[in-house]
């Protein structure tokens, strides 16, 4: 018998918030363990807030609230950090597809996160 996820979505500004850190990036590739309930994410990290991180990231979701992805598509994704260099996220943390992205109000730029790899951060997000 599969379980099914029950959760409210949050808004944008309540997700922003509970969030530890906030990236928009293009899903590079889905690799899948334990019979498809743990999922993986390489993530090409175009855009960040509130904490700095790599350019390019790993981000694992499972159990019955996994957030489902596809590869070559853009995400904001509001991530979890329970430990140095690992990110987690869900299906009830308020991630938006690139199309739903416009719905999110204006996000400020980490203010420790000047550049990236010659990519200088706006110091306001604008989705495409």
């Amino acid at each position: 018998m599969a379980l099914a996820c029950r959760c409210t979505e949050p808004g944008p500004r309540q997700a922003y918030r509970a969030a530890e850190s906030v990236v928009y990036g293009k899903i590079l590739s889905v690799e899948r363990d334990n019979d498809g309930a743990d999922t993986s994410y390489l993530i090409d990290v175009a855009e960040f807030w509130k904490q700095p991180v790599e350019m390019r990231i790993t981000v694992h979701t499972g159990t019955t609230c996994a957030f489902v992805a596809k590869v070559g598509e853009g995400y904001v994704l509001f991530l979890r950090q329970p430990r140095q260099g690992v990110y987690e996220t869900a299906m009830c943390m308020g991630n938006r597809s690139e199309g739903k992205s416009r719905e999110l109000p204006q996000i400020p730029a980490c203010p420790e996160a000047t550049s990236m790899n010659d990519r200088t951060l706006a110091a306001r997000a604008t989705f495409r």
